[in-house]
C-alpha cells in the first residue's frame, strides 16, 4: 500500500499551526471569563497574577520537583506588585487595581498589607478554579492532537 504525503506550503503550514493556538486560547479565556464573572481582562489579570506569584519558582531549576504538584505551595508564593501586573499585561495601573478589586471580591485573590496581589490555593482551590484548570487540561490536549494531526512533511518550497 503506497502512502500518499500530502506537501503544504510554508505559509499553509503556519496558518494551521495558528488556527490551532488561536482555537486554544479561546477555549481557554472562555473558561477562565467565566470564572472571572463573565469579564475576559479580569480573567486574564487573574491568569496573570496567579503566574506572577510563582514565576520565581518556576526560574529556579532546583525546585522542579514541586512544580510537577497540584499547585505551589503557599510558602513559596510571592506578592506580585500592582504595577509590576500592570505593566507584565500593558494596561494602566487603575485599570488593573479595578479588576484586581474585581477578583478580591470574586474571592480570586486577596491583597496583601503593602498593596501587593496574591493568588494562593486559598483562591485556586474553588470549585469554579479547579473546573477550569481540569476542563484547560482537556483544551491542551485537543491543541497537541490538532498540532500532532498536521501533516508531517510541511513544506514546498
Amino acid at each position: 500500500m503506497k502512502h500518499h504525503v500530502r506537501m503544504l506550503s510554508k505559509g499553509a503550514w503556519e496558518r494551521l499551526q495558528l488556527a490551532a493556538g488561536v482555537d486554544y486560547v479561546l477555549r481557554f479565556m472562555r473558561l477562565y471569563a467565566d470564572v472571572a464573572g463573565g469579564d475576559p481582562v479580569t480573567a486574564l489579570v487573574f491568569v496573570s497574577a496567579a503566574q506572577a506569584c510563582a514565576q520565581h519558582v518556576r526560574n529556579m531549576h532546583r525546585h522542579t520537583a514541586l512544580i510537577g504538584s497540584e499547585f505551589l505551595p503557599d510558602d513559596l508564593r510571592r506578592p506580585v506588585s500592582l504595577s509590576a501586573l500592570a505593566r507584565s499585561l500593558n494596561m494602566s495601573v487603575e485599570t488593573t487595581r479595578r479588576h484586581v478589586s474585581k477578583l478580591c471580591a470574586l474571592g480570586l485573590a486577596s491583597r496583601t498589607e503593602d498593596g501587593g496581589v496574591m493568588v494562593d490555593t486559598r483562591h485556586l482551590n474553588r470549585p469554579e478554579v479547579r473546573d477550569a484548570v481540569s476542563a484547560n487540561t482537556q483544551n491542551l490536549e485537543v491543541f497537541v492532537n490538532q498540532l500532532a494531526r498536521l501533516p508531517a512533511s510541511r513544506i514546498v518550497r
